[in-house]
């Protein structure tokens, strides 16, 4: 390998550590060398990035173990990144702090109250019924599945589904164990300048695959029926924490049966039939004694005002 090709893959893995390598073409190197900026160390000298490289390596350090926060934040940073090249997202300033604001409440609730840089809610401008949770607390609504919810319950059922997802890492368990290779492993416990060339080209391969088979999972091939059926407990159990009516994610599963088209690139792509989930939450409560603890002429109220727009 010559020194320039040498000193282009040493930048391909600092870049690698802010998880941006995803991105197709021109908005690749647009998001690499803006976060290289925003760290200061563009046109600076070359090992700084590749000390930032080698301190992002920890993302893949073994799928065996527990990724640590930081990780995960990194990752679920790649796969948002991937999301928003394929969805706008909706600058709605009251909409998205009314999200947010109910997202967080309801994050507060779960298994997983903290995480590295917190939960983040983000709506997408666009027509189809579909959310996504990457790891690190990244969670995407679109304004089609926003508009199947006709109350704050119906909507904190959603938001609760996707939480879940995250405090299960659910995503980072899609990443393939086959992306840690004894030479990656190798790689991880030196510094960067002491890599061989073929480690580095292979560790900077994992960390754009990793971003990819989660963004693979969420966007095309879907979770497995256990997997969905995790996310679907742990709402109703982060919903009657909270005093929101469960049952508000059996009415929105309800809808989604009659608006989803199979065969769609949906949620109908990438999630179990709701008639099925319906069964599986109607047996979750079916011991249960909900009584909703919240107002509901205050919620509806201020769900109409955030979300009439949409």
């Amino acid at each position: 390998m010559t020194a320039t090709t040498r000193n282009t893959t040493l930048l391909i893995v600092a870049a690698a550590a802010i998880v941006v390598l995803s991105l197709p073409g021109c908005a690749a190197l647009a998001g690499v060398t803006g976060e290289l900026a925003a760290l200061g160390i563009i046109d600076e000298d070359v090992q700084k990035a590749v000390e930032v490289g080698a301190a992002g390596a920890e993302v893949i350090s073994s799928i065996n173990e527990t990724f640590t926060p930081e990780q995960q934040y990194y990752v679920g940073r790649g796969v948002a990144a991937t999301i928003l090249v394929q969805y706008e997202p909706y600058r709605d300033e009251q909409a998205t702090a009314y999200l947010n604001a109910l997202g967080q409440a309801l994050a507060l609730a779960s298994a997983q109250p903290l995480l590295y840089r917190g939960y983040r809610f983000m709506i997408l401008d666009s027509d189809e019924i579909n959310a996504f949770a990457t790891p690190g607390g990244h969670i995407f609504l679109s304004r089609g599945m926003i508009r199947l919810a006709e109350s704050e319950d119906e909507l904190a059922a959603i938001l609760a589904h996707e939480i879940s997802h995250v405090v299960l890492q659910h995503g980072m368990k899609s990443i393939k164990s086959s992306r840690i290779t004894s030479s990656v492993v190798g790689a991880l416990a030196t510094t960067a300048e002491a890599l061989t060339d073929n480690q580095l080209v292979e560790l900077a391969a994992s960390f754009s695959g990793s971003v990819d088979d989660v963004a693979q999972t969420l966007v095309t091939s879907g979770y497995s029926r256990a997997t969905e059926r995790d996310a679907d407990a742990g709402a109703v159990e982060i919903l009657l924490s909270v005093g929101y009516d469960p049952g508000g994610l059996i009415r929105i599963l309800e809808r989604m049966g009659h608006e989803l088209e199979p065969g769609g690139l949906d949620f109908a792509k990438t999630h179990p039939d709701p008639d099925v989930r319906i069964r599986w939450i109607e047996d979750m409560l079916e011991d249960s004694n909900v009584v909703s603890g919240v107002n509901n002429s205050v919620t509806q109220a201020r769900f109409d005002a955030a979300l009439g727009s949409l």
